[in-house]
């Protein structure tokens, strides 16, 4: 939880969302609903590697 009251959630998919809850599933836990009034998704928000040198 930061100063601003955000919540964040690393390692977790969000398999729906409807109005103001989202359906999520932490790495590694059990599904759950999540209610809140703002919502910010960043969807494939992971470091890929380089498959090339240089």
């Amino acid at each position: 939880m930061y100063a601003a009251g955000a919540e964040v959630r690393l390692n977790t998919s969000a398999w729906g969302i409807w109005d103001r809850t989202v359906a999520i599933c932490p790495s590694g836990g059990h599904a759950q609903r999540v209610t809140a009034e703002h919502v910010l998704m960043a969807p494939a928000a992971r470091p890929r590697p380089i498959v090339f040198p240089g």
